[in-house]
């Protein structure tokens, strides 16, 4: 029986290959690996830039994955492409592109309530960019002549791997990634609250299991182990954010400067509330006794409930500062960018490009309010308003119907 050589041939020289490996350490462009988009419609195009950041510097757009094979023309195959701007050292470009794609994974959490940890940069030499579209086999080709994969054709499955989630989330994600990245203290938190989510997520649907059976415990060593690293990640986000409990009258000021109060009362539907910064408080005394210094002072393992309550916590405290961050300052980027994200994270079906709409405002339009401080809260509260008139309407017309229907 023959040996077949599966060795990929030879194709390009020594020469070609250096060539190429310096022309892509100087690039400045970067693809998202492992997040699809959906964004945009013919009612909310999509802008030529997605989201600008001033720290680090650096544009994000959309572009799509073209090929001559059919698989790879539909809709779905749009990604995410970062542009650096400034100039840096190679490895400096690296790092920042990884910054990026780390605070999208960790934001990503956030919104989806999932840690999904498959997101990293791929560097490609600009000029593979045509417009808004980048060729498969142009990408290959790179592979090969840069030879960072063993067999070309791996890239294949490397583009074509990815999630996709609902457009408003993805449009949040993009709306507050240039305040995490320019406050270290939003992007520790964000990356607790994604390692808090790396094992188990007591986000949505869950929470109704875990209230019917609250004292469930870890039923081996893993399951003990994970739930204390929920804990733990999970007072490690509030930490970054407001510290540690102290004095109390120091932790309700530095409460205050998030806009959270101590007092306020938290709790699950249907159980006792109790205050935030009790809570927070308890918190800590949780991760203490479970996991602090590699000692755990406690006989009985965290529950499953007193994970959740923990995770909950930390959600509850990181979306107040998210968003704190985002009111509390303009945000920058072009007007059209920041109008097609607020009008797909909440997309209103009787005006598609509300957030245009000067004659809501007294004479101003949401994008413009959004880029001055404190004007993007004044939007939140007309959506809000919204929101309710449009729930009044519909439980209305709900009630017309059981009469009408009603013997």
């Amino acid at each position: 029986m023959a040996i077949v050589d599966i060795t990929p041939p030879v194709r390009y020289s020594l020469a070609e290959r250096h060539a190429a490996r310096l022309s892509l350490s100087r690039s400045r462009f970067f693809l998202v690996l492992g997040l699809g988009s959906q964004l945009g419609s013919e009612e909310n195009p999509l802008p030529a830039i997605l989201c600008t950041c001033a720290t680090p510097s650096a544009l994000l757009r959309v572009v799509r994955l073209v090929s001559k094979e059919r698989i790879w023309s539909h809709n779905e195959n749009a990604r995410l492409c970062i542009e650096l701007k400034g100039r840096q050292a190679p490895k400096t470009r690296v790092a920042t592109a990884n910054r990026i794609v780390s605070a999208i994974g960790a934001l990503f959490a956030h919104v989806h309530h999932t840690a999904y940890h498959d997101l990293t940069p791929y560097q490609f030499p600009k000029e593979l960019l045509k417009g808004t579209e980048i060729k498969v086999e142009l990408l290959e080709q790179l592979e090969a002549l840069t030879g960072r994969e063993p067999h070309p054709a791996g890239i294949r499955g490397r583009l074509g791997s990815f999630v996709v989630i609902p457009s408003p989330s993805v449009a949040a994600i993009f709306y507050l990634l240039p305040f995490v990245l320019q406050n270290e203290d939003l992007f520790n938190a964000c990356s607790f609250f994604q390692s808090s989510c790396s094992e188990y997520s007591f986000m949505d649907g869950v929470v109704h299991e875990v209230l019917h059976e609250p004292k469930q415990e870890p039923e081996n060593e893993t399951q003990r182990l994970g739930l204390e690293n929920v804990v733990l990640q999970s007072f490690r986000t509030i930490e970054a954010i407001v510290g540690e409990p102290g004095n109390e009258r120091r932790f309700r000021d530095r409460l205050k400067t998030w806009q959270m109060d101590y007092d306020e009362r938290v709790g699950f539907p249907g159980r006792r509330t109790q205050k935030l910064g009790d809570r927070i408080r308890w918190l800590q005394e949780a991760r203490d006794a479970a996991a602090a210094h590699g000692k755990r002072r406690r006989r009985n393992p965290l529950t499953m409930f007193e994970a959740m309550e923990a995770q909950h916590l930390a959600d509850s405290v990181l979306h107040r500062a998210l968003w704190f961050a985002a009111e509390s300052r303009g945000r920058g980027g072009d007007t059209a960018e920041i109008a097609f994200l607020l009008s797909e994270m909440w997309p209103d079906p009787n005006g598609p490009n509300w957030a245009n709409d000067t004659t809501r405002f007294r004479g101003r339009s949401a994008a413009d309010l959004a880029q001055t401080p404190g004007g993007l809260a004044e939007v939140v509260r007309y959506r809000e308003r919204q929101a309710r008139a449009m729930f009044a309407k519909r439980t209305f017309r709900r009630e017309i119907g059981r009469r009408a229907d009603a013997p």
